[in-house]
């Protein structure tokens, strides 16, 4: 691996962990409890776990140079990865289970503006 390339793979994961943490407060504002960031499963990982009383949100964030191009990264088999991930929090950690569960999706652009895709897999 070159220096060039290491640099880059750092900055790309300091950028990572600042999205999550804008994205974390924003869900705590709104009053819900932050059960997991990067949650570890034997599918991948879950960059946020959040509820409400009503409601778990397992959350992924994408931050990418324009808008579009974070919303359109989110590929099918990252979906079923997440899907997976998902079923399986649900099945080791039933004290999560809430009466709905929903997927957002959390896009990002440089200039740090940010938009959710609520429920983004029953609209894909």
């Amino acid at each position: 691996m070159t220096l060039r390339r290491a640099l880059r793979g750092a900055d790309a994961y300091r950028r990572g962990l600042a999205a999550e943490d804008r994205v974390a407060r924003l869900f705590q504002e709104e009053g819900c409890d932050i059960l997991a960031r990067r949650q570890r499963t034997p599918f991948g990982e879950i960059d946020l776990i959040v509820a409400d009383p009503g409601h778990l949100v397992f959350v992924e964030i994408k931050a990418r140079r324009h808008l579009t191009e974070a919303a359109q990264s989110l590929s099918p088999r990252q979906a079923q990865r997440i899907i997976q991930a998902a079923t399986f929090c649900l099945e080791t950690e039933p004290c999560w289970q809430r009466d709905a569960t929903r997927f957002d999706l959390i896009i990002i652009d440089e200039l740090h503006e940010i938009r959710r895709i609520k429920d983004v897999f029953r609209l894909i």
